[in-house]
């Protein structure tokens, strides 16, 4: 899980906002024609490099659903259409098993602690996991939401497992560089950042709290 910089609201989706205050916020999210909610998730999708904002797998357009930070049960018409409170998550899969339900069927109208993207700022700096593939917090608040959206089903520890086997063994590769530390964090942590790349978070950790450590005792 890394932090998402919200980037500037759709053209479409400012002109319906624009409309919809002119006639008293009468429209909503769901009032959204077929072209500018589409408009909308493609922009969502760019904004978070084609990865589900909360487990960070990687999406199409069709494994893909629009998500209200804060829920939309308690929002009015025009908050449901606020840029900085839609995210884009995986999307709901009608499976009766727990741990192969998407991030949208366990947040739901969950009212999230801290793991919102609207206070996601430094998130990164609570967030660690182990050599297992688990995520997980010190902080409880963050914990509890981490459990609500259930982001240590199984599926997900695994997939996370071989990103972590496949970054030590890259470390692994580099240790004899004495400058491989900081040049590595760099390069990889920009590249992870800003293209389609699953499990961005745990790559990130690895550099940020446990390079050091295999460069002196791998």
């Amino acid at each position: 899980m890394i932090r998402i910089n919200k980037l500037t609201p759709p053209h479409k989706l400012t002109a319906f906002r624009k409309y919809s205050g002119s006639i008293g916020g009468t429209q909503g999210y769901y009032e959204l024609d077929t072209d500018t909610k589409n408009d909308l998730r493609l922009h969502l999708l760019e904004e978070t490099q084609f990865r589900c904002a909360y487990c960070m797998q990687l999406l199409t357009l069709r494994s893909t659903i629009i998500e209200h930070i804060k829920p939309y049960s308690i929002l009015t018409k025009m908050e449901s259409t606020d840029y900085n409170n839609l995210v884009i998550n995986c999307k709901t899969t009608n499976t009766p098993h727990k741990y192969l339900k998407s991030c949208s069927d366990h947040k739901s109208d969950a009212i999230l602690n801290k793991v919102n993207h609207l206070l996601f700022s430094d998130i990164e700096d609570h967030i660690s996991y182990r050599y297992s593939g688990e995520i997980y917090s010190f902080d409880p608040d963050i914990e509890n939401d981490l459990k609500t959206l259930n982001l240590n089903n199984p599926n997900l520890k695994e997939n996370r497992y071989k990103v972590i086997v496949k970054t030590i063994e890259m470390i692994k590769e580099k240790r004899n560089d004495n400058n491989y530390t900081s040049k590595m964090k760099e390069r990889y942590e920009d590249y992870i950042r800003k293209t389609p790349f699953p499990y961005p978070g745990v790559v990130i950790a690895l550099f940020k709290k446990w390079l050091m450590l295999f460069r002196f005792f791998i």
